[in-house]
């Protein structure tokens, strides 16, 4: 997903950091906002 694009590190430089988190980027939640309208 995150080579995909559609999820983003909240600390890209430390990629193993305990706090490191994802968010959904623009191009994810578009991609689920049409899974959800074509009733998937």
């Amino acid at each position: 997903m995150l080579a995909d694009g559609l999820l983003e590190m909240t600390i890209p430089d430390k990629p193993t950091s305990s706090k490191q988190r994802y968010r959904t980027t623009d191009i994810g939640r578009n991609l689920l906002a049409s899974l959800k309208a074509g009733g998937a």
